[in-house]
């Protein structure tokens, strides 16, 4: 037994030998074996010194199972559920098989997780909400198109010398959409394409370069006489392209007998590439009685574009129809609503204002001309060979002219 008052103080290990050894370790065994027992102890629980700083130890520990650890992945929706563990206690184990290295085993039992309540449903945004951008833009973004603000068009004035204008300039919106002009919608506006020093010298272009390269001046071929708006859609169909389904023919203008008489004269302007079987094609449409004034060539070949000369032919003679430029102030017929000018073409103000009292048909290419009571034009001849005659055959040049 060993005394108190001279001996060491007794540790942890020399309990740990007499527990081994006994009181006399010669008589309980070889002394080697218990000092490398104990040696071994001490390096396990003590260990080399680390003087790298630690993190303090968290609040709770949690030891996952390495069986729950090795799962396979779980298929993509499925809900996962985790076990119930325990956290490690803190307490110094009292024995020495409790430092294991090997981890609890999972509860037997894992109790499924709590139900997580719904979620409540978002406001509704109010009018003034903007969404932010969940992703920023790319970094290069990709250019902007051009708005018609920033596109440059050429003048396309004629100076002195007879060579276009070079100058460029920012147009409107509207002058960049080229409008289509049909056969009821030819009273459009035309759009101003002239730069600053021709916007107010030159209100309406006075000429274009036909395909022949040949200049043509709206002067020679629009009659003054004409109003306005007319001459505007006169000259659109001038400078339209020509369409290759443009078939040639023949302009031929018919009197309609049974509407005319001493104070008007009812005329069919259309074309055809057989004047004769026309007649007869009328006369069982309509039934009416026609008679032949002119055709335009009068000799072969045929107009080349008879669709553009006839479309022209119909603009400039409706307008002498609604306006009767050539009667005086007291007879001349009242001129028609400026809404209904904006809205109708010439050529449907210049038809009469009910069907065929015979077949019942709204026929199109039927125009009444009124003559005067005084004056040169009040024969019926005269008034056909200064407006009639003279303005188709002039477009049937003009229409051979073009299409060279």
């Amino acid at each position: 037994m060993y005394c108190s008052s001279s001996c060491p103080p007794t540790t942890m290990f020399d309990k740990l030998r007499r527990l081994v050894g006994g009181a006399e370790p010669a008589v309980a065994g070889d002394t080697d074996d218990v000092d490398n027992l104990v040696a071994g102890l001490q390096a396990v629980s003590i260990g080399p010194q680390d003087t790298t700083p630690t993190r303090p130890p968290h609040t709770s520990r949690v030891a996952f199972p390495l069986d729950w650890q090795r799962e396979s992945p779980r298929p993509r929706g499925a809900q996962v559920i985790y076990p119930q563990l325990e956290p490690l206690s803190r307490s110094p184990p009292s024995t020495p098989s409790s430092r294991s290295a090997t981890p609890p085993s999972p509860s037997p039992s894992p109790s499924p997780p709590p139900e997580t309540p719904p979620r409540a449903a978002a406001p509704a945004p109010s009018a003034n909400f903007v969404p932010f951008p969940t992703s920023s833009p790319p970094y290069e973004a990709s250019p902007k198109p051009r708005s018609p603000g920033s596109v440059k068009i050429q003048c396309t004035a004629m100076t002195r010398q007879r060579v276009r204008c070079k100058n460029r300039f920012k147009p409107s919106p509207e002058t960049l959409q080229w409008e289509r002009h049909d056969s009821n919608s030819d009273d459009s506006e035309e759009n101003s394409t002239f730069c600053h020093m021709h916007r107010k010298t030159e209100s309406v272009p006075f000429g274009f370069l036909s395909r022949s390269g040949e200049f043509v001046e709206f002067s020679d071929w629009i009659s003054p006489l004409t109003s306005a708006q007319t001459q505007k859609a006169i000259r659109l169909e001038m400078v339209k392209e020509i369409s290759p389904s443009d078939p040639p023919g023949f302009i031929y203008v018919y009197k309609v007998e049974e509407d005319s008489h001493d104070g008007a004269l009812v005329l069919k302007i259309g074309r055809s590439n057989n004047v004769t079987r026309r007649i007869g094609e009328w006369e069982k449409q309509c039934g009416k009685t026609l008679v032949v004034l002119g055709f335009w060539p009068a000799v072969a070949p045929m107009c080349k574009c008879s669709g553009r000369v006839e479309r022209l032919s119909q603009l400039e003679l409706a307008d002498v129809s609604v306006y009767a430029p050539y009667m005086a102030e007291a007879e001349r017929p009242p001129p028609p609503d400026k809404k209904r000018v904006r809205v109708k073409s010439i050529t449907a103000l210049a038809r009469p204002p009910n069907g065929c009292d015979k077949c019942g048909e709204q026929h199109r290419e039927i125009f009444t001309f009124l003559l005067p009571s005084e004056g040169p034009y009040k024969d019926e001849q005269v008034f056909y060979d200064v407006f009639i005659k003279s303005s188709v055959g002039k477009w049937v040049r003009f229409g051979n002219l073009i299409k060279r």
